[in-house]
């Protein structure tokens, strides 16, 4: 298969590589979209992204040996299913989170997974190969099965176009009687406007240092 290889200090070639191959609990997933993250952003430009630690972070003679398939806001349908994986089928409508969890940590047992003490070790296309290529392989429990009406590409924007927002909406305690701030106006700020308009909430700030971003405000 084709895929975007990323080498670091700023190099991406696009070379022919294995196709994938899932293990018993993994789906094989052709990609149909892939969006570009920030930290996609910041890995091409600055190397290995998050966390910037002393101890995670690879001096810049490490980053020229980077070698991986970059992309993890995966969307696509299930092209090859592992031997244990039950409640999806060839050619499903899927989107992929990206972030695998333990499952068996104090916040996993609470099914609250997106606090997984090990969310930095399991990450897709910092840890394995991401959705830069015609295939990506994912955990079965990371998969989310699209709706009929939903297309591929609509799906992709539930992961964190979307998802990032509506998760902080439904974190905290915002109603239609309070005035509401919004720091940046790129698409996770953008989305969040739109989620907060079809809640009725409309006394909202948007801010942003880029005076032409403001055009872009729904």
């Amino acid at each position: 298969m084709k895929a975007a290889i990323f080498y670091g200090g700023a190099v991406v070639k696009i070379e022919e590589v294995k196709k994938p191959e899932p293990g018993p609990h993994e789906a094989l997933v052709k990609v149909g979209y892939c969006g570009i993250c920030g930290s996609d952003r910041h890995k091409y430009y600055h190397g290995w992204p998050f966390p910037l630690t002393p101890e995670t972070k690879p001096k810049t003679s490490e980053l020229k040996r980077l070698k991986y398939i970059p992309g993890h806001e995966v969307s696509g349908t299930i092209d090859e299913l592992g031997s244990e994986v039950k409640g999806f089928k060839q050619g499903d409508k899927v989107a992929a989170y990206c972030i695998n969890y333990c499952g068996k940590c104090y916040y996993c047992r609470k099914g609250l997974t997106h606090y997984c003490v090990d969310f930095d070790k399991n990450i897709m296309s910092d840890h394995w190969d991401g959705g830069y290529a015609e295939y990506v392989k994912v955990p079965q429990k990371l998969l989310l099965k699209l709706p009929e009406d939903v297309s591929v590409k609509l799906g992709n924007l539930s992961l964190d176009t979307i998802g990032v927002p509506y998760g902080a909406f439904m974190e905290v305690d915002i109603t239609k009687d309070k005035s509401i701030a919004i720091y940046g106006c790129g698409p996770i700020g953008l989305s969040f406007i739109k989620i907060l308009n079809l809640r009725d909430i409309y006394d909202v700030y948007a801010v942003d240092i880029v005076e032409n971003k403001q055009g872009r405000i729904p």
